[in-house]
């Protein structure tokens, strides 16, 4: 049984918690800092670092990874598009039909 009354707001990270994400990573703040500020759990802004991190070129030919709220919002739509149910016909009849 359930004994927990509140219920669960906001569940996804929308575009502007992903841009406050992107600025307070550049300022240098602690992902545990990040999470109290937004009121996140800290492994669900561990996760959204994870999927918008990119590697970007320094000049000297060497890389380093950054975080990208517009890759990570991207992705999380591109992610949101393999939800749903199976299809009961098979791909090929899918993509012959559709084309």
């Amino acid at each position: 049984m359930n004994n927990n009354t509140e219920t669960r707001k906001n569940k996804h990270l929308n575009e502007r918690e992903r841009y406050a994400i992107e600025l307070y990573l550049k300022e240098k703040y602690t992902v545990t800092e990040i999470a109290k500020r937004l009121g996140r759990h800290r492994r669900t802004i561990e996760r959204e670092i994870t999927r918008g991190t990119i590697y970007l070129q320094n000049s000297d030919l060497t890389y380093r990874k950054e975080y990208c709220a517009d890759v990570a919002q991207r992705r999380y739509v591109e992610n949101g598009k393999n939800k749903g149910p199976r299809l009961k016909i098979g791909r090929v009849v899918k993509n012959f039909v559709s084309d």
